[in-house]
């Protein structure tokens, strides 16, 4: 049993903290810790870069030789239609210009309707051979029916009787189809063997650069990105701007106990020219370069990361 001095001093201590946790400043205190507990907790977790590279474009004298060989042109945008591929794939036939991402639908439509067409005249080649060689009205020997001429094959060779302008009915159709397919040939030959070359170059940069940075909440409550960062490197520094799909600033907001991706692209400012004049020529040289990206908080406090450019 604890004596009396014992239980007179506990009632005098418990009394004391109530009277300091009712006080105006342990009431203060108390939501003043709260409120600490409860703010955001941001932190930079991860960065990651891209180099933006030049468009790959075939060379201008080839996709103009194209657009005016009404053929090919025709050939090429029937086929990229049937292939469903996107409109801004196509609309480079009509003048608009080249589009990098359609380089490989495009380049697969070309070298299919050149495989058929040389296989198709192929074929055509070979029944002119034969056709030359007939002598109606005995029937012709074995033609493809697969070149493109097949409904005027039948047509004129399922006659009771033949006749020397069956004969020449028939070549002359014949001719015609193979001087159209080694015309369309030939205007995509170009275009087969840029688009060719493209596939195996590998495009450059073009001096800019994006970010990707991920900050993680593991506060109470949202926190806010500030749009503005800066790239800082050597003694210079380029600031950067994150922007929604409509291209304004973009304020992102991390919510609790989350991560948040957010993109950041160049944005200097007039007097940073020299500065980002200097990072395209390190970039496009493949210079290796140490840097470090801050990011700011709505609230003023600034987060960074470094990285190394190569």
């Amino acid at each position: 049993m604890p004596t009396d001095k014992e239980a007179g001093w506990r009632k005098a201590v418990i009394a004391t903290l109530i009277s300091v946790v009712l006080s105006p400043i342990g009431i203060g205190f108390g939501w003043y810790l709260s409120h600490l507990l409860a703010r955001p907790k941001l932190q930079l977790e991860y960065i990651e870069w891209i180099y933006l590279l030049e468009p790959l474009k075939p060379s201008a004298d080839v996709v103009d030789t194209v657009r005016k060989n009404r053929d090919v042109a025709a050939g090429l945008r029937e086929i990229l239609a049937r292939n469903d591929t996107l409109p801004e794939c196509r609309r480079w036939l009509d003048g608009a210009a080249w589009n990098s991402e359609c380089l490989s639908v495009v380049s697969d439509s070309v070298m299919g309707v050149h495989d058929a067409l040389s296989v198709a005249s192929n074929a055509l080649t070979a029944n002119l051979s034969t056709l030359e060689k007939w002598n109606p009205p005995a029937m012709p020997g074995d033609l493809d029916m697969g070149s493109g001429l097949d409904s005027i094959y039948i047509l004129i060779l399922a006659k009771p009787l033949l006749t020397a302008e069956d004969k020449h009915l028939v070549l002359s159709n014949t001719r015609s189809k193979l001087r159209a397919n080694k015309r369309i040939l030939q205007g995509l030959e170009a275009l087969k063997t840029e688009l060719q070359r493209l596939e195996g170059t590998q495009s450059p940069r073009n001096g800019e650069v994006e970010f990707e940075v991920g900050i993680l909440n593991a506060g109470e409550s949202d926190g806010v990105i500030h749009p503005n960062a800066a790239l800082v490197f050597g003694d210079a520094r380029v600031g950067l701007v994150a922007r929604d799909e409509a291209g304004s600033p973009h304020y992102a907001v991390v919510k609790a106990h989350s991560l948040a991706r957010i993109k950041f692209a160049l944005a200097p400012s007039e007097s940073e020219k020299s500065s980002v004049e200097k990072l395209r020529v390190l970039l496009k040289a493949n210079q290796a370069q140490e840097f470090e990206v801050h990011v700011a908080t709505s609230d003023g406090k600034s987060l960074s990361t470094s990285g190394r450019f190569e």
